[in-house]
């Protein structure tokens, strides 16, 4: 195998943006594209059970204690980065789950933007790229994401935002506060993605064909684009149909899912996101597209998929959800 140019010497592959941005899309596709052309590669989904520097901000947490808490988190990944030939790919892990969180944390920016700079200067051995992906109309891509993910969501997720120490301070409410506070996090993090010295790009994500935005990205990688293996439709077709779920009912949203062939590939609804693209990972085997979960699909005796399982990495409880199919 021959290694890329930018892929020779990397180990790190920074993936970050504000939510909605299209960064698990990103991750996961550009995680098969280099294990595909032979690289060892390893997502990780921004909040894993087991990723290397995800760290919550409690409540009432003192963030100097934060980040020197995340800090160690860098160093210890760096040095095991550092000896190994994983190119680990990294969501949200510079910006959205440290720099926002600090941010809704009232936190000075002088502190923010110190803190950036010295995980620059942790990872900077592993000679890391970043991949920064934006939409030039905040609100116009936060009401995407809402729209995508539901009506309960987006309750969750304003009230998640609008009750942090900055949105009060700021006296940010409602929708309208969401948006107020993410475009300031957005001015924030459009400074340090300019600051960060390493290979970098910046790629605009409203609208448009997402796979003109891929290729863009691997043609930055000198990485060749290789296709999923096609699979014949009457193998597609045998999933098709309605699941309920029996086990791990889910925080929102509903119990009930179906799984449609179009255009020649699966897609489930309403089980991550309202409809989520299945790709195919081994025999009766899916992954979830910008998740790091699969679904495992149990045949009966007549080869039928009957039963499915939600399995891959832990997030949060959600792989433990068993599903039937109804009849």
């Amino acid at each position: 195998m021959v290694k890329t140019p930018l892929t020779r010497s990397s180990k790190l592959i920074l993936i970050d943006g504000l939510p909605g941005s299209g960064k698990s899309t990103t991750a996961q596709y550009l995680a098969m594209q280099l294990q595909r052309n032979g690289f060892e590669a390893r997502w990780f989904y921004e909040t894993e059970s087991d990723h290397p520097i995800y760290t919550e901000l409690a409540d009432g947490q003192d963030t100097h204690e934060f980040v020197e808490t995340t800090l160690a988190k860098w160093r210890s990944f760096a040095r095991r980065a550092g000896g190994s030939d994983v190119v680990t790919i990294l969501e949200s892990s510079i910006f959205q789950c440290t720099v926002e969180e600090l941010l809704l944390a009232n936190a000075e920016r002088d502190e923010i933007k110190e803190f950036v700079h010295s995980v620059q200067a942790v990872v900077g051995h592993l000679k890391p790229i970043l991949i920064y992906l934006y939409q030039d109309d905040v609100e116009l891509a936060l009401r995407e994401i809402c729209r995508k993910r539901g009506a309960d969501w987006q309750d969750w997720f304003v009230d998640e935002i609008t009750t942090k120490p900055f949105a009060r301070s700021e006296n940010l409410t409602g929708f309208g506060g969401l948006v107020a506070f993410y475009r300031i996090c957005r001015g924030l993090t459009d400074e340090l993605f300019a600051e960060f010295d390493c290979l970098k790009i910046g790629v605009e994500t409203s609208g448009g064909d997402w796979r003109d935005r891929r290729r863009k990205i691997l043609n930055f990688l000198s990485v060749p684009f290789k296709g999923d293996d096609p699979k014949p439709e009457s193998y597609l077709r045998s999933f098709v149909g309605t699941y309920v779920t029996v086990e791990g009912a889910p925080r929102y949203g509903t119990t009930k899912h179906e799984v449609k062939l179009e255009d020649g590939s699966l897609f489930v609804y309403n089980l991550w996101l309202r409809k989520s693209r299945l790709i195919p990972k081994d025999q009766n085997v899916f992954s979830i597209e910008a998740s790091c979960c699969d679904l495992i699909f149990e045949p009966d005796g007549s080869g039928s998929p009957e039963r499915v399982t939600v399995g891959g990495s832990t997030m949060g409880g959600f792989e433990n959800r068993v599903l039937v199919r109804a009849h």
